[in-house]
């Protein structure tokens, strides 16, 4: 078969076109930084991307979720340390009121005080988060505690809210609750309503009771009875501390290990996706070279002939 100008001169324009098409490949890499562009750039590694994509979304999730529960149980732990410093101040007005040597008056200003201090503990008890209520469990877009009074005027403290759980996924298997429940730092029995409240024991109750005591001048309840019960609240108080703590330990150590595993797949990404910028550049300047060798070699094929007009 004979080999004429035209056939040489389409093959050459078929070799610079093809070899056009690597250098802009190539330049897409460099201004990029991605050795990837199109799924058929590299089949295998597109699908290794965006599976590390998804975990990457996936870990960011988990790390929000132990931000968000950090941060309702730091709000918690805020709470637990006014109810202790409420506990305290009662527990000193109380040993306080229990001495035989106090004179009346000054027990009633103590109780005026033991008073005002349980209004705040209810305030305490109603405290939220973002707008959430922390210790209504479920129910977090109402109040919790509520003061209620009945006709003989008698007051108590209603609970409105329930004994739910607020868990949050921090791993792709493990879930944490982040909450405490009213009745987990209050106490377990309260008053359904106002024909109710003899029907209680809770926290409220026994500042309650010890403002009744020191304005009845009961001075053996107060050192018998009151006495060991705010003890026992202070100790439980402390506990639910103790638990809060333990829990935002084990979020920040979950969010170590999240954020190394979140790292070793930015890195494995990295991988997959980004461009060798020094290898690149070594290719463009090959591309380069063999694009003007080309064009210098066709110049010379392409140029028209006698024998072209001739044919």
């Amino acid at each position: 078969m004979r080999v004429t100008n035209k056939m040489m001169s389409d093959n050459m324009l078929r070799n610079v076109n093809s070899n056009l098409r690597k250098m802009n490949h190539t330049q897409e890499k460099l201004s990029t930084g991605k050795s990837i562009h199109r799924p058929s750039d590299d089949p295998a590694g597109i699908a290794r991307a965006l599976g590390m994509r998804t975990e990457e979304g996936e870990l960011a999730k988990y790390q929000q979720n132990i931000d968000d529960a950090d941060s309702w149980l730091t709000s918690t732990d805020s709470a637990l340390s006014e109810v202790n410093d409420v506990l305290q101040r009662v527990r000193e007005l109380t040993v306080y009121g229990a001495s035989d040597s106090l004179d009346q008056g000054s027990r009633d200003a103590l109780a005026e005080e033991v008073g005002e201090l349980k209004g705040h503990l209810v305030e305490v008890s109603n405290s939220d988060f973002n707008q959430k209520h922390i210790f209504g469990g479920h129910n977090t877009t109402e109040k919790p505690f509520e003061l209620i009074e009945d006709a003989d005027g008698n007051t108590g403290v209603t609970y409105n809210g329930n004994e739910g759980d607020l868990k949050v996924d921090i791993s792709s298997d493990v879930t944490v609750n982040k909450n405490l429940t009213g009745t987990d730092v209050f106490g377990e029995e309260f008053p359904e309503d106002e024909d109710d409240i003899e029907n209680q024991d809770n926290m409220f109750q026994t500042l309650e009771n010890i403002y009744q005591d020191l304005k009845d001048g009961d001075t053996d309840s107060l050192s018998n009875d009151r006495l060991g019960e705010i003890d026992g609240w202070i100790d439980k108080n402390l506990e639910n501390q103790a638990e809060v703590g333990a829990r935002q330990n084990r979020l920040e150590m979950s969010k170590n290990r999240l954020q190394e595993i979140e790292h070793l797949t930015k890195e494995e990404l990295s991988e997959v996706e980004d461009a060798d910028m020094a290898e690149t550049i070594m290719e463009l300047k090959n591309q380069e070279n063999v694009h003007r060798m080309a064009l210098s070699a066709g110049a010379r094929i392409i140029q028209p002939t006698l024998m072209d007009f001739l044919q």
